[in-house]
């Protein structure tokens, strides 16, 4: 069936009730259950006890934390019901250097997060505390054993005056603070002994604009001065996690952004010095969640997440100085993010979730160094290979009538927890602009459960594949409840989505995520993740000068999660309604390119009396006829995109010029004109050669798309 055929019948069964009213799609059924509001299913990072048993606590979809233990069968860890007396977040189980276990653990407070320890007593808190500072949220917590009965721990403690790491000796009460002041967007820190018998903690912040990783060693009396391992400008690195190695060698494993792709990087720690920071692969993927272990066999390795367009898999890799390191491939199919691992003497313990459950298995490794990756390999087998023109061509070849809907399952088409793209803003926005502009594509690319890092692994060939002129952004609402990535990079990470959309020529209007009204919401750690995210979005298009939508002020003024949210984060139908009419309002906004621009050469120019000059942009200005006496040089005129709802809307147009022969980057702006869809570009010869285009500029400063280009020659 052709395009315009397909796209009759559709507006045929869709236009009338998604124009006039937003009634539901005709045809389609509504979900009828409405499961309870659940909680995401987590769990720790597994604990290695004497005897080779592995030790987990997880968080059921019912918010009941269980321990687990695969003493009894390995294939088959057995469960039980933690005892637990008040709420806890990132709960986890730790070995300490006896074989003991211990928990750890955010208290929920009224006002944050406290931090409780304590030794694992009959499946509860045994002997346990409270650490931290009471005002704010104290997360993130890691301990270190280093000879004594008592552990160190090191933590995460925000609030609206600090972001900073402290660490206390739990044995003595003796704490310090670890960061400097002005740190910031701080991931979780890691505390380790090193081989000489003292100890390091290393984390990953931003310090004067700079995101580093850094690291401070206490020798048994002093703790050292801040030591840079990596520095990464203004590119984010996250993620980090470190251990020390059974052959004696402290190691340290990151997600840093490099400008196109996170990638896992490390560093080693010998006699006190920190090694190169090495870089594991150069696939166009996305890698995070880097977690070190030792194998069956003692060889230290890092394992994590890599994901691209198609799929996410959960590779490996050995440690290795004298030659490249060579990944194996751990699972196919990565279920949730993050996932857990552990090495053992029975192998190397991997945990994770996907739709059937938790999952969980022994893996030898001997078998998993017999399932050599190869990014390239599976990224030509897995990823259409397209033909994009290149450079200027590209631009000139992008699509006014496609627009590409990008961002999470909200975009991709949820409710009640379930797919259903048909019932979601995609198509229903799709026929209110075939009713106005034709027909045209609205392409869902929206990935259930995406956080912006993966988002941002994608959008290239997104828009790549595509070749559409507008792409409308929403996505973060997953990274808010990854408690461990901070929310600053999110926004870091949107920022960067619509700079790769602007140096593709796609315009990109972004908007801020909906409410929500599920579990998460009812913490206030978690609720203010949410509120700076948006906060942060919203500042993102002043700084970028692209087009805004704020969906979530839209939701609210319509109701709120209440009355819009099906499940606690996705839309109902009326939801879906509302984003649909946000969207429209913020595409019928936008600065269309001009049409029919045209070009005339005069050597001397008498007076021009046209209508092309008559036209003003202001519809109550008045006409009037406009002459340009004894000029010569180049005479440009258009006209406004019929696209553009109110020409009033616009502040005027620009006009850039650039010699015949040169790349589209060689354009340079000449002038402005905010009354007529006219130009005389009085300072050139009649027998030079020079490319003119113009764009339409909005009261809000964005510039559309540049016109067709038109030459004098």
């Amino acid at each position: 069936m052709d395009k315009l055929l397909k796209k009759s019948l559709r507006a045929a069964v869709f236009c009338l009730a998604v124009i006039l009213g937003g009634f539901p799609l005709p045809g389609y059924s509504r979900p009828q259950s409405i499961p309870s509001p659940s909680f995401d299913v987590v769990f720790s990072r597994p604990a290695v006890q004497k005897g080779g048993a592995v030790c987990y606590v997880f968080r059921s979809p019912e918010g009941i934390w269980s321990i687990a233990s695969s003493q009894a069968s390995p294939d088959q860890p057995a469960a039980a019901l933690l005892r637990l007396d008040a709420e806890y977040d990132d709960l986890r189980v730790i070995g300490d250097t006896g074989g003991r276990l211990w928990l750890a653990g955010e208290e929920r407070t009224a006002a944050g997060g406290m931090i409780r320890i304590g030794r694992l007593e009959n499946r509860a808190f045994g002997d346990s505390r409270l650490i931290g500072v009471p005002d704010g949220w104290n997360d993130g917590m890691d301990l270190c054993f280093p000879g004594s009965a008592d552990p160190w721990i090191a933590w995460r403690h925000r609030s609206d005056k600090v972001d900073e790491i402290l660490v206390e000796d739990t044995a003595s009460g003796r704490r310090w603070r670890i960061t400097p002041g002005g740190t910031s967007a701080l991931s979780p820190p890691r505390i380790c002994p090193d081989a000489r018998g003292g100890l390091w903690v290393l984390w990953t912040g931003r310090v004067g604009g700079d995101y580093v990783v850094a690291g401070r060693y206490y020798n048994g009396f002093f703790w050292s001065e801040e030591t840079r391992i990596a520095q990464n400008g203004e590119r984010p690195c996250l993620q980090l996690d470190a251990a020390l190695g059974k052959d004696g060698i402290l190691r340290a494993a990151w997600s840093a952004y490099d400008g196109n792709f996170y990638k896992i990087r490390t560093a080693a720690c010998r006699n006190g010095g920190w090694s190169e920071v090495r870089t594991l692969s150069d696939d166009a993927e996305t890698e995070g969640y880097p977690r070190l272990v030792d194998l069956d066999n003692g060889t230290p390795a890092v394992v994590w997440v890599s994901s691209d367009i198609s799929n996410s898999r959960i590779l490996a890799a050995i440690f290795d100085d004298r030659r490249p390191v060579e990944p194996f491939i751990v699972s196919e199919n990565a279920g949730s993010l993050p996932f857990e691992a552990v090495g053992t003497d029975k192998g190397l313990f991997l945990i994770d979730e996907n739709s059937a459950g938790r999952r969980f298995e022994f893996l030898q490794t001997g078998l998993l160094r017999n399932r050599p990756y190869s990014g390239e390999k599976e990224k030509n087998d897995l990823r259409p290979q397209t033909s994009r023109p290149a450079g200027s061509a590209a631009v000139a070849s992008l699509s006014e009538s496609k627009y590409v809907g990008f961002g999470d399952s909200i975009t991709f088409g949820y409710m009640y927890s379930q797919e259903h793209p048909e019932l979601g803003y995609i198509p229903r926005l799709d026929v209110r602009l075939d009713a106005v502009f034709g027909p045209t594509d609205v392409i869902n690319e929206g990935i259930p459960g995406e956080l912006t890092p993966h988002g941002l692994g994608r959008i290239d060939t997104v828009l790549s594949d595509s070749m559409a002129r507008y792409i409308l952004v929403m996505e973060g609402t997953n990274d808010v409840k990854i408690i461990r990535d901070p929310i600053e990079v999110a926004i870091y990470n949107l920022g960067q989505i619509c700079k790769h959309s602007l140096a593709a020529g796609t315009m990109p209007i972004l908007s801020t995520v909906i409410p929500r009204n599920d579990w998460i919401w009812n913490y206030l750690k978690y609720r203010a993740r949410h509120n700076t995210l948006n906060a942060g979005i919203r500042a993102l298009p002043l700084a970028l000068v692209i087009p805004f939508v704020d969906m979530e002020t839209a939701f609210l003024n319509a109701g709120g999660a209440a009355k819009l949210i099906s499940d606690g984060v996705h839309p109902n139908e009326e939801g879906y309604v509302v984003m649909t009419n946000t969207w429209y309002a913020g595409v019928r906004a936008l600065p269309f390119r001009p049409t029919d621009l045209r070009i005339r050469v005069k050597g001397r120019v008498a007076a021009w009396d046209s209508p092309f000059f008559q036209r003003r942009l202001q519809n109550d200005s008045a006409y009037g006829s406009v002459s340009v006496a004894r000029q010569s040089g180049c005479f440009l005129s258009w006209q406004a995109n019929p696209k553009t709802a109110d020409i009033s809307s616009l502040k005027g147009y620009r006009i850039y010029r650039k010699k015949r022969g040169e790349g589209a980057e060689k354009f340079v702006r000449i002038g402005e004109v905010s009354v007529i869809c006219a130009f005389l570009d009085r300072n050139v010869t009649t027998t030079d050669a020079f490319d003119y285009v113009v764009t339409a500029v909005a009261k809000s400063g964005v510039e559309g798309a540049r016109s067709e280009t038109v030459s004098n020659y």
